[in-house]
């Protein structure tokens, strides 16, 4: 998990979780206007495309967009297996 002290003990802004309906669009002109990648966008074992961006701030805003609804079961193993 992340911690909200930045490296070298200084403090670092809570993360901002944001869904989308176009939620690739939306990290693509985050990433021209200057923020940078923490994590790609991709499918996730939740149902939901998924990526992180830092702004030059040191905002981190997590952005989503559904793609489809997953079972508690499938939810469930997809979970085991993206964690073995």
């Amino acid at each position: 998990m992340d911690d909200v002290f930045a490296p070298g003990g200084g403090h670092r802004c809570p993360d901002t979780d944001t869904f989308a309906s176009v939620g690739e669009g939306v990290f693509d002109r985050a990433v021209a206007a200057g923020a940078t990648i923490k994590r790609p966008v991709q499918d996730e074992f939740w149902g939901d495309r998924y990526g992180t961006v830092e702004d030059p701030f040191g905002h981190r805003w997590s952005i989503a967009t559904h793609v489809r609804d997953v079972s508690p079961e499938e939810m469930q193993a997809a979970m085991a297996k993206a964690y073995e």
